[in-house]
């Protein structure tokens, strides 16, 4: 007879929250830790756990997104850099944690042009971006001619082609 053994390990929901939050940073999230703090100029604090590596991550995000949707959203603004959309980002966090739970955007365009009305284009900008736009497309249009001229010069199917040879009468 064999005598088995049942060792009984209650896991939680809980406890399984509890060990991920305090498991220690691996070597690629130190990384990527340090290229979100160098990319929007984070404040230098240790990330030693999990949790903390996950909330800098979310703040990444977040100012990433508004920054992204900054300036292809908005033809009225100038560029804004990741410095000053972090800072505004943490100033709304900071003035209302859920400043963003609904139209985060919409929020955030109005809040930028509020903070920083310097970057706002003003008419003679915005023409001048306008005629540089159409100048651009027409060069744009000039190369692609050329460009396709060149590429039916050059892209002969020469080598790549499978000649196919159908013999229908028998050769002597």
């Amino acid at each position: 007879m064999a005598i088995a053994s049942v060792i009984v390990v209650r896991v939680t929901v809980a406890s399984v929250v509890a060990a991920w939050e305090s498991a220690p940073v691996d070597q690629i999230d130190q990384q990527e830790t340090q290229r979100m703090i160098r990319e929007f100029s984070f404040p230098e604090h240790q990330v030693t756990s999990k949790a903390d590596h996950n909330d800098l991550l979310r703040l990444y995000e977040r100012c990433l997104n508004y920054h992204r949707y900054m300036s292809w959203h908005d033809e009225d603004f100038k560029r804004l850099t990741k410095e000053r959309t972090k800072d505004l980002v943490l100033s709304l966090y900071e003035s209302d944690p859920g400043w963003d739970n609904k139209n985060g955007e919409q929020k955030f365009l109005r809040e930028g042009r509020r903070h920083y009305p310097e970057l706002i284009r003003t008419d003679s900008q915005r023409k001048a971006r306008i005629k540089k736009r159409q100048e651009q497309d027409i060069k744009r249009r000039e190369r692609e001619e050329i460009i396709g001229t060149r590429n039916n010069l050059t892209n002969f199917p020469h080598n790549e082609m499978r000649l196919r040879r159908r013999i229908s009468d028998q050769l002597r």
